[in-house]
C-alpha cells in the first residue's frame, strides 16, 4: 500500500532504498535470517505503479549504495515499459492476448 511508511518514505525520494534493522521491522521484509533488503518505487510521472523489493536472506554482506543504484536504474526502466505498454486487468482480455500469442496452448 502506498500508505505503509517505508514505502511511502521511498516514493518520496523517488529511489531505492536499503532497509536495515528498524525499516525491516517497520515494513514487514524480515523473510528467515534476512538482515538487509532494497525498496525501489516504480513510477512513471508521478503515478505509483508498484515496488521491486529485494531481500538478501543468505549472506551478512549488505547491500550498497552502488546496489541501490542500480536497483532504481532498473525500477526506472520497469516503469517505462509499463508505461510504454499498459497494464491490462481484464481476465477476458488476458486470456484472448494468451490464447492468440500461443495457439498451440489449447
Amino acid at each position: 500500500a502506498e500508505a505503509e511508511p517505508v514505502l511511502s518514505l521511498a516514493m518520496r525520494r523517488r529511489r531505492a532504498m536499503i532497509l536495515t534493522g528498524e525499516d525491516l521491522e517497520i515494513h514487514g521484509a524480515v523473510i528467515g535470517n534476512a538482515r538487509n533488503a532494497m525498496l525501489a518505487p516504480v513510477m512513471q510521472v508521478g503515478r505509483f505503479l508498484g515496488a521491486i523489493e529485494l531481500v538478501d536472506p543468505e549472506d551478512a554482506v549488505p547491500f550498497t549504495e552502488l546496489d541501490a543504484n542500480a536497483l532504481s536504474y532498473m525500477a526506472e526502466q520497469y516503469a517505462e515499459f509499463v508505461g510504454t505498454r499498459g497494464v491490462v486487468v481484464d481476465p477476458e482480455r488476458i486470456s484472448a492476448a494468451s490464447a492468440t500469442a500461443h495457439p498451440q496452448a489449447r
